[in-house]
């Protein structure tokens, strides 16, 4: 009898712990929508509202980032989901590795630009992507000053935090470390 008890105890832990394991791949809300009227779910379902603005660098397009980084060796590889398109460029050597990720909502639009430098701290710094970085910077863009982005991250290289605006974007450096820089790129609040 004992025994019996023993093995529904374990079954019933396993059931459980298949729910739980189910529930986190499915990736089901914490309440099941199938109890709730027609009209609550309806009421759940939101749409993404169309990019304004203020949500995208105007006249930024991402062929012209990633066709660039493409040129120069990098490779690109794209991820075109509806309302959540994203192209990431690597390029690797040795001692240091560049990259770019460029989101946005539309294929003509962007709405974010990542490019980032890590470098191994023994043959290179991530002065070894000042260039990278610049170039970055030195995107077109509506209202865009090329040369001054570009002397602005040349400048600013080892600030960590520094930030500036030019025609209404927002560039972000980070410099936490000797082998890291990141540059974010996008609308300025």
């Amino acid at each position: 009898m004992k025994k019996a008890f023993k093995i529904l105890g374990f079954a019933a832990l396993g059931f459980i712990a298949l729910c739980i394991v189910i529930g986190l791949t499915v990736d089901l809300p914490a309440t099941s929508a199938v109890a709730k009227p027609a009209e609550e779910v309806a009421e759940q379902v939101t749409t993404s509202p169309e990019p304004t603005p203020a949500t995208i660098i105007p006249g930024l397009n991402p062929v012209d980032v990633y066709l660039t980084l493409e040129k120069r060796g990098f490779t690109v590889s794209k991820n075109l989901k509806p309302g959540q398109l994203s192209w990431t460029c690597k390029q690797s050597w040795p001692s240091v590795e560049f990259s770019a990720e460029v989101f946005g909502p539309e294929v003509d639009e962007v709405s974010f630009v990542r490019a980032e430098v890590m470098a191994d701290g023994v043959n290179k710094t991530a002065l070894a992507g000042r260039d990278y970085l610049a170039m970055m910077a030195s995107a077109p863009y509506t209202g865009s000053q090329p040369q001054v982005a570009h002397d602005w991250v040349v400048a600013n290289f080892d600030q960590d935090g520094a930030t500036t605006t030019i025609g209404g974007t927002s560039f972000t450096l980070r410099a936490p470390s000797e082998v890291y820089r990141m540059l974010t790129i996008q609308p300025a609040p």
